[in-house]
């Protein structure tokens, strides 16, 4: 397996990662056998397919829960300057 083919894994995992695939679904889709596209993405990447896709899972969730506490916080902040503004003394009118 080239570097090509190795980019095609991870594209792969990248594309359909947040999916149910597994390995099987990743050695199916390069046409070469486990053993090969096991050994060569170990090399050029440190981990084995399987733990690309838990790693590109855990990033994809924490950038969800990122996120979601953003969003949080901004409807925070309008709600706590909405109160701000409701208590300020209004000027009156001359």
């Amino acid at each position: 397996m080239s570097s090509v083919s190795n980019s095609g894994a991870l594209r792969f995992i990248r594309q359909h990662g947040t999916e149910r695939i597994g390995v099987p679904d990743v050695v199916r889709h390069l046409d070469v056998s486990r053993s090969t596209v096991e050994t060569r993405l170990k090399q050029y990447l440190g981990r084995t397919i399987r733990d690309e896709i838990q790693r590109l899972r855990l990033e994809a969730a924490l950038v969800h829960r990122l996120a979601t506490v953003a969003t949080s916080d901004m409807s925070c902040q309008v709600l706590t300057a909405h109160r701000i503004a409701v208590s300020l003394p209004h000027p009156t009118s001359s």
